[in-house]
């Protein structure tokens, strides 16, 4: 079961990216619930298809913390 969280940081802008195989999503893991959450966390927003999603990151200072969300996630 593979999911990727990915973050990207470019003129002070930030984005993240989510992606979800079909073994992660039979396991009930989707990506538009996962990278809105942890865009959240930043203050940001997105949401996209269980298999692939983005989102904004709103204060990039809190970028790792929205990674370390979804170690969390992943780790369940």
């Amino acid at each position: 079961d593979i999911a990727a969280l990915f973050g990207t940081v470019c003129d002070g802008k930030g984005n993240l990216y989510c992606v979800c195989g079909k073994d992660a999503i039979a396991k009930g893991m989707k990506a538009g619930n996962i990278v809105k959450q942890a865009a959240m966390l930043t203050g940001g927003n997105g949401g996209g298809r269980p298999e692939s999603a983005s989102a904004s990151i709103g204060d990039i200072s809190k970028a790792e913390m929205a990674l370390e969300y979804f170690q969390s996630v992943n780790a369940q």
